[in-house]
């Protein structure tokens, strides 16, 4: 009777045991598919005979036809039959039992993993791992999005007008993929990219570099800090700058780079450095010639201008009768034209002279405070001779004002604008002067009622020796030099020099400048 009681005591407490264990083993099957159902990828697994005991949620979702069938104990062949007959795999269409031997095969090895298109827009990737058991780890990830940013990555590549390659991170640095702007570049075909490695796309003196690179197992990217010499499958060697960058891709490293050919460039750079030298003798003979221009130009002009004073001063006393009258009054007129062909001269001389030193930079300004009304009055008393002889009117409207200003050259400026207007002004004509403060600043301007010229004609009137009347039966003198060197000395000041002009109907001179210029009566007495 005691032997009975302790049977049933150790009979029910097995009872417990095992029903407590039953329980945790059916908390911990529970706690594994729900751990199974959270896993982003859809998994199977299959025991040793292939038949499905487990699987999670995005398994049956990412399944074909083959959903439907899906219970414990179906076999993994009967199920790709199923997806199959419904078109399931795009790739396998008109040949489905040729592609179900070969699917089945790798997964009896356990090989590795397969995309598969499925036809409809969507990519899976299918991975089958043999388990210690004999059984088989189906493992299966939509890979569509990641298809597509590949699919957008390859048509960004292949039409990408720079040329571009990509390369594996291993040791032998292989080619897989160069797009079309690199095959034209480098003269290769596509069937040639199977057999080529980075060392075949690039000089032998890059090979050390790349050889360092991968044996120190630090491969940097590079950002156009350094030059390459890529090589075509002629053999040309060209210059460019490599752009590369790391390429996750396949779960493998890989490159992808860019090539700017500079050849063009570089050869120029070259070709300027071998150049130096000669363009350095070629600057020290045209400093040596404008020095020399210079020098003639000083000595011809000492030359020059020592006899016409004295034959101004002379022609002076002539046409004065100093020492006595000369008899008949063609001798005073004689006196008269080389008196005044003599003061041309020196004033073509003095222009020239003027040229020469602007370009040599030997031109410095005195500036001072000066009464602009009384250099205006200057002008008008030398040139009212020559405007009285074809009765020209001169006008004046002068705002009172001082200007900080090189004497010498303004009123050498004004003279010349004031004597282009009288000389170009038909007979009875009229010429005004105005100064005053505009809203560019303080403009004196010169108006004619002449024979003005054409708006095109304007730039050529501003150039040195520019006439806009070029025969030597023109009716007006002057060598053209006194527009150019006006504006040449109105830039020195600050100023600028505007003409603006009607064929027949007269031109206007201004020279603007800036108010900074302007003096009040009292900065000027403070100067």
């Amino acid at each position: 009777m005691i032997e009975l009681e302790i049977f049933i005591g150790l009979l029910v407490c097995a009872i417990v045991v095992a029903s407590f264990l039953l329980r945790e083993k059916v908390r911990a099957d529970r706690r594994l598919r729900d751990a199974i159902d959270e896993l982003p990828a859809g998994i199977a697994f299959y025991d040793k005979h292939d038949r499905l005991y487990l699987w999670n949620k995005p398994y049956e979702s990412i399944s074909g036809d083959c959903r439907k069938l899906l219970r414990r104990g179906i076999q993994f062949r009967d199920m790709l039959k199923e997806d199959l007959r419904g078109g399931f795999y795009a790739e396998a269409q008109g040949r489905e039992e040729a592609w179900l031997e070969d699917r089945m095969e790798l997964r009896a090895k356990g090989e590795g993993s397969r995309v598969q298109d499925l036809g409809n827009g969507r990519w899976l990737r299918a991975q089958d791992r043999r388990t210690p058991e004999g059984g088989t780890v189906s493992i299966c990830v939509d890979i569509t999005d990641v298809r597509r940013s590949e699919d957008s990555f390859k048509l960004m590549f292949d039409n990408n007008p720079v040329p571009m390659w990509l390369w594996e991170g291993s040791a032998t640095l292989r080619v897989l993929d160069l797009n079309r702007a690199a095959l034209d570049h480098l003269g290769y075909t596509r069937e040639d990219i199977p057999n080529l490695t980075v060392f075949d796309l690039l000089s032998d003196e890059e090979r050390p570099a790349l050889n360092a690179m991968i044996s120190s197992g630090m491969v940097r990217p590079y950002d156009g800090d350094r030059m390459w010499r890529p090589r075509r499958k002629d053999g040309e060697l060209r210059f460019a700058v490599p752009y590369i960058h790391i390429l996750p891709r396949d779960g493998k490293v890989t490159f992808v780079g860019a090539i700017v050919d500079v050849t063009d460039r570089v050869l120029a750079e070259k070709a300027l450095r071998n150049n130096a030298d000669e363009l350095s003798k070629a600057l020290e003979r045209a400093e040596a010639a404008s020095r020399a221009k210079s020098e003639f130009l000083a000595t011809m002009s000492h030359e020059l201008r020592t006899p016409l004073n004295a034959i101004i001063g002379f022609s002076d006393i002539l046409r004065g009768e100093i020492f006595g009258p000369m008899g008949s009054e063609r001798y005073k007129e004689y006196a008269q034209s080389i008196h005044g062909s003599g003061a041309h001269l020196l004033g073509v001389i003095n222009d020239i002279l003027d040229i020469s030193r602007m370009d040599s930079g030997e031109i410095e300004l005195d500036l001072e405070p000066v009464e602009l009304a009384s250099v205006i009055g200057e002008c008008v008393v030398a040139i009212e001779p020559m405007a009285q002889k074809d009765s020209i009117a001169i006008q004046c409207d002068i705002e009172p004002a001082f200007l900080m200003a090189d004497r010498r050259r303004l009123r050498q400026m004004l003279f010349n604008l004031l004597s282009n207007a009288v000389k170009f002004t038909s007979h009875r004509g009229q010429v005004r002067i105005a100064a005053g403060q505009n809203r560019d600043g303080f403009a004196i301007t010169f108006s004619d009622t002449g024979i003005g010229m054409a708006v095109e004609s304007i730039p050529k009137a501003l150039e040195r020796f520019g006439q806009i009347d070029s025969s030597l039966a023109r009716k007006y003198e002057g060598v053209g030099l006194g527009l150019p060197l006006t504006k040449q000395f109105a830039e020195l000041h600050g100023a600028s020099l505007s003409i603006e002009s009607t064929h027949g109907a007269g031109t206007t001179a201004s020279i603007v400048f800036p108010l900074r210029s302007v003096l009040t009566q009292g900065q000027a007495r403070a100067c």
